[in-house]
Parts: structure tokens; sequence; C-alpha cells
């Protein structure tokens, strides 16, 4: 296949990829309909393409730049479609496993994947207790086929020459994967104090005393939710206070015709919010339930972050080279996800686009920076244990399934259950339907994060604390979104004037707000 013809079957595939998720995030099919589109693109992701492409990428001078990182991201695209492919029968079963996997509560059936949001939003600790036991028997039930799909996705690694499936997926060699993980121990180490205080104090708040004194995995998603704060995020001004947030960057929301914004309906087995790309720049939705509460604020601005990275990509750049645009590696788009979901933490923010007092904007965005930090211990868990996990000969191994409920439960301080170990490790792949936070690896998670606070951090020193109020700091965005996915999140930092992303910035942020009173 002439890398020409590839380039355009791949845009046309993700396109068509794309428009199945709107089509499935917005009600129109009762599920993630895929198979019709592996069949009708099944010769992208053939052995036989990843060598063509591979000999190709040999072929171009070193001097062509562009042309090479542009061949890179196709032959990483046709790789993970190789990967998938593989692994599609074990894949489809372990979905139509998952589908069958329901909890009984409350006289209806849930959906194993719609617990955890249940759960969260459950108030009495006992239920939430005697719910996460269901779900915990109903994740067993499916461990054999993730963990058959992990092998499937090893061998295939191996098969295409590369030591490590995890490492392949992080988007980064491995002396950047272990670069990342030796920051990620010592950023464990470092708000290991501040997060062990603030737990504490946590938990005598919002739970009763029998239990507080040993709060478990289901307090953690009810923690994580902050229920609490869900007056100050009414349903009926998120939309109106994403266009004011736009607005003061100079983006006029209203007047974005290649954006699509809507509300839907759909409830269950839907996330939040999501943004589809289905022809960037031209055609890019954002879909949303119309519904209130910290969490649905948080998701629909990640959601529109997105969109806004894929509205302002170079037209020119999407024609030539879609796979700089539809990337393989998540880690640009997500870090500029978590930059706007990130306006959930900044109490300027909070005061100016929530009309509350200075004193209560303040307290709103500790506690979400509180979640934030808990969320990144858990993925530098998830990041240490998937490296442990590429070496087991086992991965049905119950040693290491308690070895991750350990480690998950002395970083978060909620007393885990061996499983979650499958469940948390293994990739979901095109059929995972959590939602885009939920899809990313703990690598391309930490990535993102660091790249997000860095260039926070950037726009505050540079343009003052109410950074978001400017048009240059839109300009500045623009620019960056212009590329697309051309540079990592790494290379955008050197070249924006950031440095090198560490640990080292993001823990001494997260330490001086949650100790500031």
């Amino acid at each position: 296949m002439k890398t020409g013809d590839y380039r355009r079957d791949y845009a046309a595939y993700s396109a068509a990829l794309e428009r199945a998720r709107y089509d499935y995030h917005t009600g129109v099919e009762p599920e993630l309909r895929l198979a019709p589109l592996r069949d009708r693109y099944a010769d992208l992701w053939t052995h036989a393409a990843v060598d063509d492409l591979k000999r190709a990428l040999e072929e171009i001078p070193r001097q062509f730049e562009t042309e090479r990182v542009a061949l890179s991201a196709l032959l990483r695209a046709a790789q993970s479609g190789y990967l998938e492919a593989r692994a599609a029968e074990v894949t489809d079963e372990l979905e139509r496993c998952k589908a069958a996997a329901h909890v009984e509560w409350g006289g209806a059936r849930l959906a194993s994947d719609d617990a955890p949001d249940a759960i969260a939003a459950e108030t009495d600790p006992a239920r939430r207790r005697e719910l996460a036991a269901r779900w915990f028997d109903a994740l067993r039930a499916c461990d054999d086929l993730r963990a058959a799909r992990l092998d499937m996705l090893r061998e295939g690694a191996r098969s295409l020459g590369c030591d490590s499936y995890f490492n392949f997926l992080s988007g980064i060699a491995e002396a950047g994967v272990e670069s990342l993980n030796a920051g990620a121990v010592d950023f464990l180490e470092r708000t290991a104090s501040v997060y062990a205080v603030k737990m504490f104090e946590w938990s005598a708040r919002h739970l009763p005393a029998v239990f507080a004194r040993e709060p478990v995995y289901a307090d953690s998603l009810f923690f994580a939710r902050l229920t609490h704060l869900d007056p100050f995020f009414p349903a009926g001004e998120l939309h109106t206070t994403y266009e004011a947030t736009m607005s003061g960057l100079g983006i006029r929301v209203g007047r974005q015709s290649n954006v699509r914004i809507e509300t839907t309906a759909a409830q269950f087995g839907r996330t939040r919010a999501a943004c589809l790309a289905v022809k960037p720049p031209e055609d890019v939705r954002l879909v949303y339930r119309r519904e209130g509460g910290t969490s649905y604020y948080q998701k629909f601005f990640e959601a529109a972050g997105r969109a806004q990275h894929f509205a302002w990509v170079s037209r020119d750049l999407s024609a030539r080279y879609p796979e700089l645009v539809y990337a393989p590696d998540e880690t640009t788009r997500a870090g500029f996800a978590f930059l706007f979901g990130d306006l959930l933490t900044d109490a300027p923010w909070i005061a100016a686009h929530r009309n509350v007092r200075p004193s209560e904007a303040s307290e709103i965005a500790r506690s979400f920076v509180f979640v934030e930090l808990h969320r990144t211990r858990r993925a530098c868990v998830r990041l240490g244990q998937q490296r442990t996990l590429e070496q087991a000969t086992d991965t049905r191994s119950e040693h290491l399934a308690e070895s991750y409920a350990a480690a998950l439960e002395e970083a978060i301080n909620f007393r885990a259950h061996p499983s979650l170990f499958l469940r948390d490790l293994v990739p979901g792949g095109v059929h995972d339907t959590r939602g885009e936070r939920a899809r990313l690896s703990p690598a391309v998670y930490l990535r993102a994060r660091l790249f997000a606070a860095a260039l926070g951090e950037y726009f505050r020193t540079r343009h003052g604390h109410r950074w978001w109020s400017t048009g240059k700091v839109a300009d500045e965005l623009i620019d960056m979104w212009n590329t697309g996915s051309r540079y990592s999140v790494e290379e955008l930092a050197s070249l924006v004037g950031l440095g090198a992303l560490n640990f080292d910035m993001l823990a001494d942020s997260i330490n001086s707000t949650l100790i500031r009173e």
C-alpha cells in the first residue's frame, strides 16, 4: 500500500470511528458499533502494512523532519491497530462478558461499568460498601478474558519487536519511562505527608466514626465526586460559564461554526462529556449531558479543551498529515484537556465565574486540588504496577493482585480490593467507553498532567493569576493548537520555554495549596 493511500484510509477510518462514538454518546446507537469499521478497514492493521510503513520511514532523508515525524505517527497508528486486531476476538468476548456482568441494585440492573458512578453518588457509606462488594464480584467474572487480552497484546508487541507493550503505550522510549517512574516514586514520597493529613481530615468530616477509621475504595469514589460542592455548579449555568470563560480569552464560542455543542439525554454507559473530532478542524462536536455538579463541570471543561485543540488545528496539516491530528499518542490533546479542567482548581477563576466569595473560592479550589492529588497518586501506582505486570508470566496471579491492592491502598489511603487489579491495569483500547480520562494509560496521564501544570504556571507568570481572561493567552494557545499533535508535550514545553517537565513543580504547587489555610 502506498503511503498516500494509507494516509487517506487512516483519515477515513478515524473520522468514521469518531462518528460511531458520536452516535453512541448521543444515544443514536445503544452500543459502540466497531465491528463494521474493523472489517471495512482491516487492511490498515496487517503486519504487511506495518512493514511497508517501516520501510517508507527508513527511506525518508533525516532533513525532512516533519515528514519523518508524521510517518512515525502513522507507523505507530498501524502498530496500535495491528495489536488491537490480533486481540479482537478476545476483546469482543470481553465486551460481551462485561455487558452480561450486571450488578443487581435497588431493584434495577446496573451494567458493571456504570457501578462506579452509582457508588460515587451514594451518600450512605454502608450502602456504598455493599454496592462495591457486588461490583467487585462482577469484575471477577471477566478477569480471565482481561488476562487473555493482555497476553495477546503483549505477544503482539513482541512480534513487532517491542520489548514492552506498556512502554509502547506510553509514547516515549524506555529511558523516558524509567525517568517518569522514578519521578512518580519521588512524587508519592514528597506528597505523602500532606495527603495523609488532608485525608484524615476528610474522613473525620465526611464519614461516621465507625467508617472513618478505615476508609475503603467505595469511599474514594464518593470522595472524588465532591458531591457537597454540587450547589456551586448548577446544570443551568454550565454552558454560560464556558462561554464566559472562552470570551475572556477572546474566543467567541457562538461564532465557532466548526464546533458543534450539543446536549444529550443519553445516560448510563455514556460519559458526562465527550469531544468527537469528526473532521477537524471543519467538524468538531462537543457533547454533554445537561446535569450539574462538580464532576460534570470538570469533565465538560476537559472535553472542551480537546475540542478547541482540534478546532484550531491547521487545515493544511489536517489535509496533508491526518496522523498528526488523529494522533495515536493522546498526550498532547490530554494536556490541553487538563489545562482547562484545572480551571476548577483555580480560586480566582471560581470566584469570577461561580460568583462566590474569595474565601469560598479558595476552599472549593483546594478540594479540587486534593482530588487531583488523589488521582495523580493513583496514576503513579498504576505506572509502577504496569511495569511489574509486564514481567509477570501469570497475569492472573493472586499475589500480583494483592500486591497491587496493597500499593494502591498505601498511596490513596483507602483500603483497595484485589479485584481492581486487571480492571485498572489492562487497557480497554478503542472499545473503552468510560470516558477520555479513564482511557489514558498512566504514563500518558502523568505526562499530560505535568504539561498542564507547567503550562498553567507559565501563563500565571507571564499574564498574572487571571491568565484565563486575556487574549494574549489565547494567541499562544492557538499557535500551539495549530500544530495539532506535531509535537509531544515534552517538545512543546521546550519550544514554549517551560523547560524539562518533571514532578517537582507539581508537588510543590500541590503541597503549598493544601497546606495554606
